[in-house]
């Protein structure tokens, strides 16, 4: 007989004030996805209520503190078919929410030590999972940042300029994506880091193409207008909308480690801090690996299309992985990943012709 069981707790806070619908909302997607046997219900004077529901599963708890616009929440479920995850986000899909802490635990998964029979647990393979995940979404980062650099100093030169701003606009992009992270990740984190890593993949694997589809736009500009391409407008707009795309995955990037952290948090109180470091490590990787291995051997286009299919296919393995149901969002991955892998198999090609429609069509 499995023993397991799944133990979510949630504390949420409320943009606006708590309101007696947001209450129902929670309850009727308990009631809809879960076993009621019997409800049972308790306000508080001057205000606040407990409402405890005995499950078919196990049982469900939630007590309001309405002068605080905050709800906590404790949810145990005697089996581990439920997806409480899918259940969390139906939850805070239907209430304005401004932020929210929650754990996921499994509970009773303790064995005697065998030194014969040394199995990992299930909290065991989840924290290696992320902790490999961290380290490859990390080393995928700072690469996309590189080639940027490399990108710009090819195409533009002063390669001590082109890298240091790279650098410098990429960390500042990711303390602004930082910052608004709890704006702007809200609902189950798993199924966000998919879909976050799919964007960063389409906007970092075709960062370059990006670069020089800039450029070539800059020499159509100053040809129609008869404004010097090395003028103060040509080069202004042609500076913002290169600098633009480092920013933006430095932006996307700030969102993605807090995103981690809270993941790890999740499974374990002090594993945030480990993401944290795993994410460094992946960074120092992804800097040592770019000079020495990934840009002597590959164009860089095509050092695009590699980085970008292996993030494309780190939130594929996300996806099954962890059981996600969203149709699109397997579609979408699916199709991004078979694109910048037949990509990959044409780099040369690809190369050639992007060269001579973009570059060496303007000199």
């Amino acid at each position: 007989m499995d023993i397991r069981s799944q133990h979510m707790l949630v504390d949420l806070w409320f943009e606006n004030e708590l309101k007696e619908s947001d209450v129902e909302h929670i309850c009727s997607v308990i009631e809809d996805n879960l076993t009621v046997i019997k409800k049972s219900n308790h306000k508080f004077e001057p205000m606040g209520e407990t409402i405890v529901f005995i499950l078919g599963e196990s049982h469900f708890s939630l007590h309001t503190y309405p002068e605080h616009n905050y709800i906590t929440l404790d949810v145990y479920i005697c089996s581990m078919d439920v997806d409480l995850h899918s259940i969390l986000e139906k939850i805070t899909d239907g209430v304005n929410v401004l932020h929210m802490e929650r754990k996921f635990l499994t509970r009773g998964e303790w064995e005697e030590f065998d030194e014969k029979n040394v199995d990992i647990s299930a909290s065991q393979k989840k924290s290696l999972s992320l902790m490999a995940v961290t380290f490859v979404v990390a080393a995928c980062s700072i690469i996309y940042e590189l080639l940027m650099a490399q990108t710009l100093s090819s195409t533009m030169g002063d390669t001590t300029y082109r890298y240091n701003m790279t650098i410098g606009l990429y960390i500042a992009a990711m303390g602004v994506g930082a910052l608004f992270y709890s704006k702007i990740i809200k609902g189950e984190k798993l199924l966000r880091l998919a879909q976050l890593e799919g964007v960063i993949s389409v906007v970092g694997g075709l960062a370059p193409i990006m670069v020089l589809f800039g450029d070539f736009f800059a020499h159509w500009i100053s040809k129609k207008t008869g404004m010097n391409y090395f003028g103060f407008f040509v080069q202004g707009y042609l500076s913002l909308f290169c600098h633009g795309i480092i920013v933006l995955i430095g932006f996307l990037t700030g969102l993605e480690l807090p995103l981690l952290m809270d993941l790890g948090k999740e499974l374990k109180a002090k594993l945030s801090s480990v993401v944290l470091s795993v994410d460094y490590l992946g960074t120092l990787a992804g800097v040592v690996a770019f000079p020495l291995i990934i840009f002597p051997n590959f164009q860089l286009f095509t050092i695009g299309f590699l980085v970008a299919f292996l993030n494309s296919s780190v939130a594929l393995v996300l996806y099954f992985s962890n059981g996600m149901k969203n149709i699109k969002l397997l579609i979408l991955l699916s199709m991004v990943s078979v694109i910048y892998f037949i990509a990959l198999l044409n780099g040369d090609k690809i190369t050639e012709i992007i060269l001579n429609k973009m570059y060496f069509f303007n000199l």
